[in-house]
């Protein structure tokens, strides 16, 4: 129901700042006006991540994939993608940013957010990419024992390998500090 908080997920914070305030709400999206589910706080602190978790889904191998769109920030404009979230102080996320123009993959551990090299290439943090504000990209994720892929608009990017979490967790969504994002066509599936 548009305006009340997404019944099929947990929302949460990792940082400071409070709750994230996660809504469902209407956008003009593929088909026409469509229900969405939006992170609307802003918080500008730089390393809060307000996620909110796919409720009874726990899984370590996953292949995950949301329409996302940026709408707005002065600090950030990213959103993404959580995995083998284990507590709001350790798991994945991938995070695409309009704004700092990028995409990166972060090892939350113990609360503080690391970025992951990309496989084969140990200085390599990030990936440029431009984004424009308000309009859909499709963010994909898929994540088998230790390597991750990650792929924008159906074009791999991307790959990172990691092992520092192996077990299952929860699927989510994540934004970054101020960042009002919003996400449709949420799909989770195991990995293969």
């Amino acid at each position: 129901k548009p305006g009340s908080a997404p019944g099929a997920f947990d929302c949460d914070v990792t940082g400071p700042g409070g709750p994230g305030r996660w809504l469902v709400t209407q956008a003009l999206a593929e088909g026409g006006i469509r229900r969405v589910l939006a992170q609307t706080s802003q918080v500008a602190a730089p390393d809060r991540l307000p996620h909110c978790l796919l409720k009874n889904y726990r899984r370590a191998d996953v292949d995950v994939v949301v329409l996302i769109r940026p709408v707005s920030g002065a600090r950030a404009q990213a959103g993404g993608i959580v995995w083998r979230y284990l507590d709001k102080q350790n798991y994945y996320a991938l995070l695409v940013d309009a704004k700092a123009e990028e995409m990166s993959i972060l090892r939350v551990e113990r609360g503080r957010a690391v970025p992951l090299p990309f496989a084969g290439e140990d200085r390599k943090f990030a990936h440029r990419v431009k984004l424009e504000r308000d309009r859909w990209y499709q963010l994909r994720v898929r994540a088998t024992n230790v390597r991750f892929e990650v792929f924008l608009d159906n074009a791999k990017r991307f790959e990172v390998e990691d092992g520092a979490f192996r077990d299952v967790g929860a699927v989510g969504l994540v934004t970054l500090a101020d960042s009002v994002v919003q996400f449709d066509a949420f799909n989770v599936a195991p990995s293969r």
